[in-house]
């Protein structure tokens, strides 16, 4: 299966084969993410004929907790998103007496709370 999916020997320093069993997609922008959450919030609101309760300010706090976990910059990719996403439309639809900002409660990105260059000089002191 490896040697199926892996590039051929020519491709690579800018050039790709289109009709590759698998194309590797570069990462998307936060511009692109909201994007794609919108128009995956249309099409659900089309396919189970409501609208959404998720309003274009609660994509963008969805958005920044989804690129700001740890790792995120290198790691996310769109299915996580997509994935995390339509999990939190199903529970709002299925829980309507749920919140958006509840069901978000211990998954917002939370800005540090002490000086990192502090707290590296406090870990310092106790290295051996």
């Amino acid at each position: 299966m490896r040697s199926r999916l892996m590039e051929g020997r020519f491709s690579g320093n800018g050039l790709r084969n289109l009709a590759a069993p698998a194309l590797k997609l570069e990462m998307l922008s936060n511009e692109e993410i909201l994007l794609l959450l919108q128009k995956l919030r249309a099409l659900y609101s089309t396919h189970y004929h409501h609208e959404s309760p998720i309003t274009d300010e609660q994509l963008v706090v969805f958005m920044e907790s989804a690129v700001g976990r740890m790792g995120a910059e290198k790691l996310l990719t769109p299915r996580e998103v997509i994935r995390d996403f339509m999990d939190i439309q199903d529970i709002l639809y299925q829980n309507p007496d749920k919140t958006f900002e509840q069901l978000m409660e211990g998954h917002k990105v939370e800005a540090a709370k002490d000086d990192p260059d502090q707290v590296s000089d406090f870990l310092t002191e106790f290295e051996l």
